[in-house]
C-alpha cells in the first residue's frame, strides 16, 4: 500500500496458521499456487517449482508394439499426487507440469512392431539409460546356420 508523504507499506495477508482450515483434495493444486510463500515457511511443505525426475518403464504388447510410460520414482518415498503437484513426505510439493526424464526421447507414442528395430537402432544410446531395456548377458553363446539336402539328394 502507498501512503502519500509516508511511502510504501507492506500489507500482510492474515496468517493461515491463525485459523483452522480444511483443503479438499481437488482444491490442493489451487491452494499451493495461491499460498506458496506461506507453504515455503512450513518445514516439510515447501512448494518447489522444480519437478521430481520421472523414471521410464517400457512394455511390449501382444501385437509386438513397444510402449513407454513415465512414472514417478516410488522407492523409499512417500508420494501423493495432487493434480499437477506431487507431495513427498518431509520435502514438500513438487510441480509436475514440466516433469522430465534424463532421456531425450518423445515417449508418448506407441512404436509399431515393424518400426521397433529401426527405432532401437536410431535411439540405442538413449535406450541404454532405461534400466532393463537391453539384456545384460547375451542370450546365445553362438549362432550358426546348417545347410543340408533333404531325402539323400
Amino acid at each position: 500500500m502507498f501512503l502519500p508523504d509516508l511511502g510504501f507499506y507492506s500489507v500482510r495477508k492474515a496468517d493461515l496458521s491463525d485459523r483452522p482450515m480444511e483443503v479438499f483434495r481437488e482444491s490442493i493444486s489451487d491452494f499451493i499456487r495461491s499460498h506458496t510463500p506461506w507453504l515455503n515457511q512450513q518445514q516439510g511443505f515447501n512448494a518447489h517449482q522444480g519437478s521430481l525426475e520421472t523414471e521410464i518403464l517400457y512394455s511390449v504388447n501382444t501385437e509386438g508394439s513397444l510402449n513407454f510410460e513415465k512414472r514417478l520414482p516410488r522407492k523409499g518415498l512417500f508420494i501423493q499426487e495432487f493434480g499437477s503437484w506431487v507431495y513427498v513426505k518431509g520435502e514438500g510439493f513438487f510441480n509436475q507440469l514440466n516433469a522430465s526424464t534424463n532421456i531425450p526421447l518423445e515417449l508418448s507414442a506407441s512404436i509399431r512392431k515393424d518400426l521397433v528395430p529401426s527405432f532401437i537402432r536410431r535411439h540405442e544410446k538413449d535406450l541404454k539409460n532405461i534400466p532393463g531395456f537391453f539384456a545384460e548377458d547375451e542370450p546365445f553363446q553362438k549362432v550358426g546356420l546348417e545347410i543340408g539336402l533333404r531325402g539323400g539328394q
